[in-house]
């Protein structure tokens, strides 16, 4: 998959450490067209998707059903408000891959089929799926005005409820071992310049974000590597201070015991030079 950055990797760093509240990814390659035939309608203001089984609510929350569309103004939630939402008859927040399987890329301003889902307007519409920048505070969206999903954090986004198992294709798969990977990448860079800190940082930023990736696996390792080396570093700076501690306080009592001694004349010596 291609990214629409020309450099993504230092991107994906950036968004990381600074926890940007939106990253734009193209996913055209992971969304199929969604053809009427494809849904039944129930008659009752739902359609349910053949290809996945899921049961969707033809209308954003905050709209209402007429019988062949979709009357009044769209409600915009917060991610915590959004997550909450539940509705008789175990209706839910959809899933990221569940609400990329209903985006129409024949389609623009709104990249959906405006048959069965009239009336949806051209915003971002949250997904339950953390995202990897901030897990706790941001979640992944389709914006059904230019095709694109991303992450949104502490903005307002509409909402469209599903109900059904949970459904799941390998978009956020990719995706998050894409970025894993090069994060990875980035961090081995990192240690190849002497930057271990900044390297750590990243391999433990792999381990919380990515735990199942095999790069994640990779990370711990690289971790363990380089604690070992930085180990064995102070270990070896530790001994060299003490070895100097230990002339310099012999210097020291050298040059006091001189002194003591009465004497005036060449008891001076210049200890701080063995530190």
């Amino acid at each position: 998959m291609k990214s629409i950055f020309k450099n993504r990797v230092w991107l994906v760093l950036t968004l990381l450490f600074c926890l940007s509240p939106a990253f734009a990814v193209d996913y055209k390659d992971f969304i199929h067209a969604t053809p009427t035939s494809d849904f039944i309608d129930n008659g009752d203001g739902t359609v349910t998707h053949k290809i996945t089984g899921l049961t969707w609510m033809r209308c954003s929350m905050g709209q209402t059903w007429t019988g062949s569309s979709c009357s009044g103004n769209v409600t915009k939630y917060k991610l915590d408000k959004a997550m909450a939402l539940t509705l008789k008859g175990d209706w839910r927040l959809p899933n990221i891959d569940e609400l990329l399987s209903i985006v129409e890329k024949e389609n623009q301003k709104p990249t959906i089929n405006t048959t069965i889902f009239p009336d949806t307007p051209i915003y971002g519409f949250w997904s339950s799926s953390p995202s990897y920048i901030d897990p706790y505070n941001g979640a992944w969206l389709v914006s059904f005005s230019d095709g694109y999903s991303g992450f949104g954090g502490s903005y307002d986004y509409a909402v469209r409820l599903v109900r059904g198992g949970q459904w799941t294709s390998s978009f956020l798969e990719k995706e998050n071992n894409e970025i894993a990977q090069e994060m990875y990448l980035a961090a081995g860079k990192s240690e190849r310049e002497g930057s271990s800190t900044q390297a750590k940082e990243t391999y433990e930023m792999i381990i919380s974000r990515f735990p199942d990736s095999v790069y994640a696996v990779k990370a711990n390792d690289q971790l363990l590597q380089i604690n070992r080396v930085t180990g064995m570093e102070s270990s070896a700076r530790e001994s060299d201070y003490n070895s100097k501690r230990r002339a310099y306080d012999a210097c020291k009592i050298e040059m006091d015991s001189c002194y003591a001694s009465g004497r005036r004349d060449g008891c001076y010596r210049d200890c701080d030079r063995l530190l």
